[in-house]
């Protein structure tokens, strides 16, 4: 659909020239992954929807959402989804008479409530805007929807929902409160030693028997297993969600011994080695970027995003008028980077529909009294 307009301007446009390259390298790179997969259907099937899903968009969303009109009728349509969410998930709780999300939340758009977090973590760039716009109208209505989703969440009782939430409101503190940087920068600081200096006792300390704690075990146990596969196919991967975890317990020594041959009679916990075979999910989108797709692929996606982001608060900066609007557009990837590091965020369609779409609007992005199309103006010229 973009041909018609731009034609070769969509991978010449020396605009975004950095950014078509590096994606053109990654969709090379995302062939030679399926190409060397352990399952090459199985790669082939999910390689397909992430480049659709992802990087697609993003190149679609760079081009199209380039000035403020289109970014403001995207955040509309952020406001409109969450609402539709938020509503249908309010109400089917209240016919259902109990609040357990495990049984009685539909998670529409996801089907599963972890995701379901990430949805609404993206969705709140729209009231976030709608905040920030100036607009007593929009202003009422952005801080319903932010407060309405953080019910939601708080509904899900998700932990790593409720930390990407605690990284949002920190970043905002920050963007509003520049006076109190340093505090918390020391209070985090303060934190993270705390953690290191307690969390070698606590670990030990954590019995397999109890629910919660056999999640901490197993999650932890993954960095180490995915360090194991990841030693012996670097450069490329195992292939996109090939499913072959299981092929590489048979060399692997499980570091925590209370992991081995694990099952508690009268419930469904297994051992480690059963959950690999069962789950084939390393739940850190990081680990399972580089384990699957490879270091070079895994790189260059990285670089990708950071120049995006870099140049973004760069051109943003540069305009005072719209510099904390042009932030807050950073918030809601802020979350879903803490998010991603407790499952595998972009193995998702919507989650990484979301995701990229974002990002091509940052990578587009232009500022409010910066030329824009008209009529009687080829857009490949203005691009190129």
């Amino acid at each position: 659909m973009l041909w018609p307009i731009y034609r070769l301007g969509i991978i010449t446009a020396k605009a975004y020239r950095f950014e078509i390259i590096l994606m053109l390298y990654i969709l090379l790179l995302g062939v030679v992954n399926i190409v060397l997969s352990d399952n090459i259907s199985f790669s082939y099937v999910s390689m397909r929807r992430f480049f659709l899903t992802g990087i697609a968009a993003m190149w679609t969303a760079m081009f199209v959402i380039r000035d403020q009109k289109r970014r403001n009728i995207f955040d509309i349509f952020c406001c409109s989804c969450l609402l539709i969410i938020i509503l249908t998930e309010i109400i089917n709780l209240l016919f259902k008479g109990t609040f357990d999300p495990y049984y009685n939340l539909s998670a529409i758009l996801t089907s599963h409530t972890i995701p379901l977090g990430s949805i609404l973590l993206l969705l709140a760039l729209g009231p976030f805007n709608f905040i920030a716009s100036g607009s007593t109208k929009k202003n009422i209505v952005g801080w319903f929807l932010v407060l309405s989703g953080l019910l939601l969440i708080l509904i899900l009782q998700k932990k790593s929902t409720y930390l990407a939430v605690l990284a949002i409101i920190i970043v905002l503190l920050l963007i509003l409160f520049p006076r109190v940087r340093y505090i918390l920068a020391t209070t985090l600081v303060a934190l993270i030693i705390l953690i290191l200096l307690k969390g070698g006792p606590f670990y030990k300390q954590l019995n397999p028997s109890i629910h919660s704690d056999f999640g901490i075990l197993n999650r932890v146990e993954l960095y180490s297993y995915a360090l194991h596969i990841y030693k012996k196919h670097p450069y490329f991967g195992i292939g996109l969600r090939s499913l072959t975890h299981e092929n590489y317990l048979s060399d692997y020594q499980v570091l925590n011994k209370q992991l081995v041959n694990f099952d508690l009679p009268g419930t469904n916990w297994i051992s480690f080695s059963d959950t690999i075979k069962d789950l084939h999910t390393f739940d850190n989108m990081l680990l399972t970027s580089f384990v699957e797709l490879g270091t070079f692929m895994s790189v260059t996606y990285l670089l990708l995003i950071c120049y995006i982001i870099l140049r973004y608060c760069r051109l943003t900066s540069s305009y005072r008028e719209i510099r904390i609007q042009g932030l807050y557009r950073l918030l809601p990837l802020i979350g879903l980077a803490v998010h991603s590091m407790t499952y595998d965020s972009l193995m998702f369609p919507q989650v990484n529909w979301l995701f990229h779409v974002q990002l091509g609007i940052l990578s587009g992005f232009s500022p409010a009294n910066a030329p824009s199309f008209s009529t009687h103006q080829s857009p490949n010229k203005v691009l190129l």
